[in-house]
């Protein structure tokens, strides 16, 4: 039996102006999966109102102040394969974005058209790149019907979700030959109130004191973080980017721009990203957007200091850092949760992953971050800010905040799943009444696993229950793995019929077969043709 080698490219990085809509310049499992109970939505809401409209940013007072805008997102794909070698040509995944909540309906309508819109534009770019990786694939000794040639990537991330914005960052990367591929960011900005898709200047009381300030302090920045990596005109570039549009967000920390490879930099530094804080620059912004005050989620940047003035304080405010520290010899890299002039280490890691402001409805306020040991070898961190101290909560080895949605009310996370191959599984969690991440649910949701590379083809009658009766799957059989407990009970979908139904196992216990698991005693190799472990 073999072992199907999946090749992900995590590569692919369009610049920028391949993907970008208008406004700001510059992850959930697929909605198909068994394992998760659908969710009804909202039918009847209001258009979106533009820019220009009556309503000012912050102008209405409303229950919606009083809570935050719930931001999820559902990972679709798409593959194209060449018609006569029947090789894979081109892989294509998107995140389609939605917002929920009472009070946010404008807001959530003007997101979803978005979403709507950014989803047909990569379609239709994947359409046109067809006939060429198709072309390209059929050529290529080292192209397959196993793993994908060219490749699209679209990723969304909240960056800010609160009463008055919903901020997210676009990531796209492609590969289309060559020694790498190529990958961009964009920032898109919502004003929670209005819907209104938000430029630099719509959320800018002084435009013209802003640039001059921000462009100094952004070249400053740029030359302490990335010294000589930066090319010789780099502070050109900055000087000129009002004119071009620059890439731009808001989150816990302030107005954060983006200069994507080949902006500032050779591609080797990659992208390059400058935080201009609240606290210094709010005096040039509008104060509805000048930051995060009131329930709400917020990413924060390592190595900057954030000023909060938390509810659960009696409105004191206080210095937060998320301080790292690396070890250039050794590839380490220590992380110090900072308050005040309190600190908790939370340890060594191979690097910093994300990182989270998380203000409650009932007025606590939490430090949710991840780090990463090696490669994808994640742990996830909780702190709760109380009592102007900071108070430890979970700490989650295995699970990371990639792909998932960071809300106030619920948050999906990640973990990497060995169960008759390599998956991802999303898992849903709420910050309990003791400041703990409390799992929702006994069973993780496969995601990712919509190609013909996860279909698994049964060689041997394989012992299966489906509706709650024992049976056997036939020798020819082709199922996908669509959730697992990851205790001892795998889910499935049968290709062809749609049946669904669950296979129990045991997972080795010797030093040679840990990741090996056994059926009614006989490993998963005598049971599968091919198992999708990546690696």
């Amino acid at each position: 039996m073999k072992r199907r080698k999946l090749t992900v490219w995590m590569l692919l990085v369009t610049m920028c102006g391949a993907f970008a809509l208008g406004g700001c310049s510059g992850r959930t499992g697929n909605e198909e999966e068994e394992t998760a109970p659908a969710v009804e939505q909202e039918e009847d809401a209001e258009p979106a109102v533009g820019a220009g409209d009556e309503q000012s940013p912050g102008q209405e007072e409303s229950e919606a102040q009083e809570t935050a805008p719930q931001v999820t997102f559902a990972r679709e794909e798409k593959d194209w394969y060449d018609e006569e070698s029947g090789k894979w040509a081109l892989h294509l995944e998107y995140d389609t974005a939605e917002v929920q909540g009472e009070g946010f309906e404008t807001v959530a309508e003007s997101v979803s058209q978005w979403s709507d819109q950014r989803k047909e534009e990569l379609l239709t770019y994947g359409e046109g790149l067809y006939p060429t990786a198709s072309e390209e694939a059929a050529l290529s000794e080292s192209a397959s019907a196993d793993s994908y040639y060219y490749s699209i990537f679209e990723e969304l991330e909240v960056m800010r979700a609160d009463s008055r914005v919903i901020s997210l960052r676009e990531l796209n990367s492609d590969y289309t030959g060559g020694a790498h591929g190529n990958y961009g960011y964009t920032g898109i900005v919502f004003d929670s109130q209005t819907g209104a898709l938000l430029s630099l200047d719509d959320i800018l009381k002084d435009e013209e004191g802003f640039q001059q300030e921000a462009a100094g302090y952004i070249a400053e920045e740029l030359k302490v973080r990335y010294g000589e990596g930066l090319f010789p005109e780099y502070e050109s570039t900055v000087e000129d980017m009002w004119e071009s549009g620059p890439v731009w967000y808001l989150d816990g920390a302030g107005i954060t721009f983006v200069f994507n490879p080949y902006e500032v930099g050779p591609y080797a530094m990659g992208a390059a990203e400058v935080t201009l804080p609240y606290d210094v620059f709010g005096e040039y912004m509008e104060d509805a957007y000048a930051g995060i005050n009131g329930a709400g989620a917020a990413a924060l940047p390592e190595n900057t200091d954030v000023y909060l003035t938390l509810a659960s304080e009696d409105s004191v405010q206080q210095r937060l850092n998320i301080r790292t520290e690396t070890d250039e010899e050794y590839g380490e890299t220590q992380i110090t949760l900072e308050l005040g002039d309190s600190s908790v280490v939370a340890g060594t890691f191979g690097r910093m992953g994300s990182a989270y402001l998380l203000n409650l409805t009932d007025g606590r306020s939490f430090v949710l971050f991840d780090a990463d040991y090696a490669s994808d070898d994640y742990v996830t961190f909780l702190y709760e800010i109380t009592g102007g101290v900071i108070k430890e909560g979970n700490r989650l080895e295995g699970i990371s905040l990639s792909d998932g949605a960071i809300n106030t009310e619920l948050l999906t996370l990640r973990m990497s799943l060995n169960v008759f191959g390599t998956y991802y599984g999303m898992m849903d969690y709420k910050i309990d009444e003791n400041g703990m991440l409390a799992q929702q649910s006994d069973i993780f949701r496969i995601m990712g696993n919509d190609s013909d590379a996860y279909l698994l083809t049964v060689i041997q009658d394989l012992p299966v229950t489906i509706d709650g009766r024992e049976t056997i799957l036939p020798a020819g059989s082709r199922i996908r793995i669509t959730g697992t407990d990851n205790q001892g009970l795998a889910y499935f979908r049968v290709d062809e019929s749609g049946e669904e139904g669950s296979i129990l196992y045991e997972r080795g216990n010797g030093a040679d077969d840990t990741w090996t698991l056994y059926v009614n005693g006989r490993p998963e190799t005598d049971y599968f043709e091919m198992l999708p472990y990546a690696g």
